[in-house]
Order: C-alpha cells, then structure tokens, then sequence
C-alpha cells in the first residue's frame, strides 16, 4: 500500500472527533423535551460503531506489517492496547462510582470480583453485568474483547477475499440476535434471557460488522481496489450529502432485513474511502482532529459533566424539559455546548497527564518484548 502522507491520515482523528459528538448528542437528548430533529440527534449512539470502524482500520494499519516481521508481535500488541486503554478505564471506574452525582454502583448490588471483573474487562464476556462501574462502559469492554480477535486477523488475513469473508461471517452472527428476539417476541419460544443478552446490541455478536468493516477498508487501501471509484468518491457534495442522507433516513426508518449495524457502518466506510482521497475541511479540521485524539477521555468525562450540569440545573430551578419545541431545543443546545466545553477541557489533561504517558509505556514496554529500539513521544 502506497500510505497518503502522515497529516492526511490525520483524518481518521478528526472521525473519532465526530463519533464523540454523536455519542454526546445521544446522552444529552435524554435531558430534555422532544423538539425538531431529535430522532435525527438520537442517531448520534451509532458514533460507537463508527469508533469501532476506525479503531480496526487504525490497527492494521499500524500492526499488520508488525505482526509479519516482529519476535511475539501478539504480545507486544496487547501490551500497548493495554497501556493505552487501562490507566484512563481505571480512572473512569473511579470517576463514575465516586464523582458522579448519580453513582453506577447503586445501579445494582456491587461485589469486589464484579469490580475485579471490569477492572480487567472479563465484564466483555458476561452481557449482564457489561454496564456495571462504567457508564457506558459496554462499548470499551467490547473494542478490548475485539483486540484478542484481530491478532488472527493481522497474522493469517492477506486479501481482500478475506476480508470479505470475515464481513459476511460477522454479519451472519449479529442476525443471529436479531433471530432469537424474534423468536421470542413474535413466536412465543423460550429463549434463555442470558442468550438473548450475550447476542444483544451491547454484545461483541451485534457489533462485529463494524471491526469487519474497518478490516475491509485496510485490505482495500493496501490493495488500492478503491481506485477504481476515485472520481466518484472525490466529490466532496455529493459524497457529504450521501452520507447524511442516509443517517437521516435511518433516523426515521426501521430496517429489519439487514442488520442496522451493518448499514451504518457501510455509510461510515463510504465516508471513510471519501476522505482517503479528498480532504474535506468540514469534516477534518484542527478541531475536530484533535477531539478524536482525546476522544477516548471525552467519551469518559462527558457523562460526569452531563450529569452534574444537569443536576446542577435540577437545583437551579432550571426546566429541561419545556412545553415548545424551540425552547427544547435551545436548552438542548445549552446543555450540549456546556457539556462538551467542559469534557473537552477535562479531557485535555487527562489526555496529556494519563492516556500520553500509558502509551508511552506501552511502546518502551512492546520494544523490550520484541528487542526494538523505542522512541519515547511526547504528547
């Protein structure tokens, strides 16, 4: 694969920055009224799938040549996910349960090997206690039980055949969720609730075509097969326009016959093939680049400060939920704007004091695994 220039990759950052925003928009939307356009922002929850597509698309490209020329490159792998994503999780167990104004622990009956559990995300392999500690914690504990399933994926794939393969493989076990619901809701059968929580859409089932999806676009890249479609994907207009035409149309409408995580992520994968080969400065700019770089500690803070500005509203005497439309969505807007400012001021430090320095870590630690000399970077 010929690779665009570092600072045109750069665009993968500023995805992440608009996943964090949807991911805001679709928790602050619960705090307040219906208004114009709200199913529109509650779309804004599929921002973790879009995560999901660019953390494995974002991986092969850094690893799959790794893992064909380096001693234990598997271990080396896990060390540095792991350097990179523990120090900030523990930090969000400690944020969630102690500085939080609604605690995740009263949530349920707490225990230590539950919290021993999620500490080192086992909670990724028992669907019913995914969410405990971490407010939306599912989606962390599911991207680290993917990592163990992409190191056969940057070892054995080689073509884009294979790729394909994995797509429809992953396909095919989220639809298996969606039949067992089914069988349940509309045909009476007896399906286990542990069955139908471990295929569910906190499941690493129900979101594997979005990994798939990111390992598709890697082999098509490597490969260039998406030269072909060049002209076509530079169109800037039409290719925006498509793009939110089509998570606008899923706003308003239900598709049962296809998994709607699949859909999603194939919108995503046409953007993401766009801006491989046209920059659109509405899309990546320095903002939203460096919100995707510190997007991991946003989507930590953002539920801390989303719920002390709300409860701090709730004691103001400040209505959330109005009677108008309009004023729903300025409150709506308010508390957006207020949430994100924050988290991203929070974010910045904790980006800079913890996540910077885990990886750091993580790249001395990987080097002394496979005896390559590593160059320490500053954040």
């Amino acid at each position: 694969m010929a690779p665009p220039p570092q600072q045109h990759i750069g665009f993968l950052d500023a995805l992440r920055g608009w996943a964090i925003f949807g991911v805001i928009f679709w928790h602050v939307q619960f705090s307040v009224g219906e208004f114009p356009g709200k199913a529109f922002f509650a779309t804004g929850n599929y921002g973790v799938q879009l995560f999901f597509l660019l953390s494995a698309l974002t991986i092969c490209l850094s690893s799959y040549d790794r893992f064909h020329r380096e001693r234990r490159p598997a271990m080396a792998f896990l060390i540095r996910r792991a350097c990179r994503i523990l120090p900030m999780w523990w930090m969000a167990i400690i944020l969630h349960n102690f500085a939080c104004p609604t605690p995740v622990f009263k949530n349920f009956t707490p225990s230590f090997l539950q919290l021993v559990e999620t500490a080192v995300f086992a909670n990724a392999y028992n669907a019913a206690r995914i969410m405990h500690y971490v407010m939306g914690g599912w989606s962390i504990a599911v991207e680290m039980a993917a990592y163990l399933l992409l190191i056969p994926v940057l070892r054995y794939a080689k073509t884009p055949v294979h790729a394909v393969g994995i797509l429809v493989f992953t396909i095919l076990l989220t639809k298996v969720g969606f039949v067992l619901f089914g069988l349940k809701q509309w045909h009476g059968f007896n399906i286990p609730e542990a069955l139908l929580e471990a295929t569910g859409s906190f499941s690493i089932f129900f979101n594997a075509p979005a990994f798939a999806m990111g390992i598709l676009l890697f082999f098509l890249f490597r490969k260039n097969h998406v030269l072909p479609f060049q002209t076509w994907l530079q169109h800037k207009v039409l290719m925006v326009t498509l793009v939110f035409s089509g998570l606008f149309f899923m706003a308003y409408h239900s598709v049962h016959y296809i998994p709607v995580v699949f859909i999603y992520s194939a919108l995503f994968a046409v953007l993401v093939c766009h801006l491989w080969r046209a920059e659109n400065k509405f899309i990546a700019n320095r903002f939203t680049t460096y919100l995707g770089k510190i997007s991991f500690s946003c989507y930590v803070w953002h539920f801390v400060v989303w719920k002390w500005l709300e409860c701090l509203a709730n004691s103001q005497g400040i209505a959330l939920v109005r009677n108008s439309g309009l004023e729903n969505l300025l409150a709506f807007l308010v508390l957006l704007t207020a949430t994100t400012i924050l988290t991203m001021l929070l974010s910045h430090f904790s980006y800079e004091w913890i996540e910077s320095k885990g990886m750091n870590f993580g790249r001395w630690a990987s080097g002394r695994v496979t005896n390559t000399p590593t160059k320490i970077q500053t954040a």
